[in-house]
């Protein structure tokens, strides 16, 4: 007759064998869910924030497609005011300069000062206060080689262009815009306009240009390139967040 024990001894060792495997199909169905879910939640946390850093970049290169659109405008603006001028006489009033000046300093944020450059020399400046070392600096004579370069490309361009981003007197990253002036064809001089604090060094300053500098608070990724040539200055300000290179020109179309 065989013996129970071994019997009993092998049910036993089934029975634990069926509950292992039993608690390894559980571990298993539960760890497939649990795995979904986390790689789903892992998902909709980097498409969240995906989602916050494109919406935030979106909403900074909006302000500063507009901010840049306000100083094309004030370019404009200064150029169309000194062209107007030029048509009644040989000068330019200093007097209406002046009060035409008043208008937007300080009254737009970063614009600290505005200025004409007959001949490349500043003759014009307002407020003339705390900017007192910029009247009668020389832009074609400047001690900065890359500026008396712009200065020369920019008197032999009709359009607004750019240049940038480089440091300013101010601190941080700016965009300088500049523009010449020309009467019956002829080159008369520059205009240009200057963002930061009032009275900095001289050699801070945008050079030959309608329009001065921007200051860039979007960090370094905001450039202007090559690319912008063929580009409407809609299409261009809109390029601004994600151009990789700098140096470029705004055409005036």
């Amino acid at each position: 007759m065989p013996s129970v024990e071994p019997i009993h001894h092998t049910s036993a060792r089934k029975a634990a064998l069926g509950v292992w495997a039993l608690l390894l199909v559980i571990f298993i169905l539960l760890s497939v869910p649990i795995a979904w879910s986390t790689s789903l939640y892992k998902d909709r946390i980097v498409r969240k924030a995906d989602q916050d850093a494109a919406a935030e970049l979106a909403a900074q290169a909006n302000s500063l497609r507009l901010a840049v659109e306000r100083r094309l405008l004030l370019s404009e603006s200064l150029k169309a005011f000194a062209d107007t001028e030029l048509m009644n006489g040989k000068d330019i009033d200093v007097v209406r300069f002046n009060e035409f000046a008043s208008h937007f300093v300080p009254r737009i944020p970063d614009v600290r000062n505005l200025s004409l450059y007959p001949n490349g020399i500043a003759r014009y400046v307002y407020p003339l206060k705390g900017n007192e070392a910029l009247f009668g600096l020389n832009l074609f004579e400047h001690p900065d080689p890359e500026v008396r370069a712009n200065a020369n490309r920019t008197m032999k361009m009709e359009g607004v262009t750019l240049i940038g981003p480089r440091e300013l007197a101010q601190g941080g990253l700016g965009l300088l815009t500049r523009q010449s002036i020309f009467v019956n064809g002829r080159f008369w001089g520059v205009c240009l306009d200057r963002a930061g604090r009032a009275g900095a060094d001289p050699g801070g300053h945008p050079v030959g240009g309608c329009g001065g500098s921007l200051i860039s608070r979007c960090g370094p990724t905001v450039f202007s390139c090559s690319a912008m040539r063929n580009c409407s200055k809609d299409q261009a300000c809109a390029r601004w967040s994600s151009c990789p290179k700098a140096n470029g020109r705004l055409p005036a179309n």
